[in-house]
């Protein structure tokens, strides 16, 4: 009897592992990983339905994490950039064979971020990219407001991922959002036609003193008219070529070993 209830036990601690395995692999692949539980069921699975429509769109893994700590990792407080990098391959994140994808982890306890990418995901988010888009939200997650943060979250990622798909990753100096450039080109004109205009000026009042001369003796000298001529020969000109050099480490992503992108901080 006693060999009998063993036996029942481990079939049942067996059919409970392998429950849990499949829960587990149910999970596996979801877009929005919200163990901290900061967000209803309603936003939940509004940010998984966005999630997945881009990532099925593009070919493009768009990921959101909440953790309620880094300990439970196995990290530090200034480690949520590991931590990040750990829960996108332990849980199979990315899409084909390189993994390409982008991931916002939140980790609430240390109020830490990590934002990261990987495979065609470094290209699509570059190093400028990364920094407007957590601009986006980082504000909202300050004020605490989670759902908030995560729209504009998903709002930059379509864009950003559609504008690589096009050929056009947004990168240092190729921003279509920033119109600095704009306000510049105004700025330059304007400073030039009220220089322009200051100097119309000034050569208007110095010729309020002039007058018409009514005869040529104001030019002549004290032994008469002196008339020379001056003969200029064109030999040849010289033209110099100088080569302006770009920086090519300007713009771009920084990758590190692992193959990831990406950035860290507090909210």
């Amino acid at each position: 009897m006693k060999k009998r209830v063993i036996a029942f036990l481990a079939v049942l601690a067996m059919i409970m592992s392998m429950t849990v395995t499949a829960f587990a692999n149910a999970d596996y692949y979801e877009n929005v990983f919200d163990t901290a539980g900061i967000l209803t069921d309603e936003e939940a699975a509004r940010f998984e339905a966005r999630a997945a429509e881009i990532t099925n769109k593009y070919g493009m893994g768009v990921y959101i994490v909440t953790i309620p700590n880094l300990s439970d990792y196995g990290f530090t407080e200034d480690q949520a950039y590991d931590c990040a990098k750990y829960f996108y391959t332990e849980s199979g994140y990315g899409v084909g064979d390189d993994g390409s994808g982008i991931m916002l982890l939140l980790s609430m306890s240390e109020r830490k971020y990590a934002l990261i990418a990987h495979g065609a995901g470094n290209q699509a988010l570059t190093d400028y990219g990364n920094e407007k888009m957590r601009e986006a939200f980082l504000d909202d997650f300050g004020d605490d407001e989670w759902a908030v943060g995560f729209d504009h979250y998903l709002e930059k990622a379509d864009r950003y991922i559609s504008l690589w798909a096009e050929g056009k990753p947004v990168d240092s100096g190729s921003d279509p959002d920033d119109h600095s450039w704009i306000l510049c080109l105004a700025v330059a004109i304007f400073v030039g036609a009220l220089g322009a205009f200051i100097y119309c000026c000034y050569l208007e009042s110095e010729m309020k003193t002039a007058v018409i001369a009514t005869n040529a003796e104001g030019y002549e000298t004290e032994n008469g008219v002196e008339i020379t001529v001056s003969e200029d020969t064109y030999l040849h000109s010289t033209t110099e070529v100088r080569t302006i050099e770009h920086d090519s480490d300007s713009g771009g992503t920084s990758v590190d070993s692992d193959g990831f992108s990406g950035s860290s901080g507090d909210f």
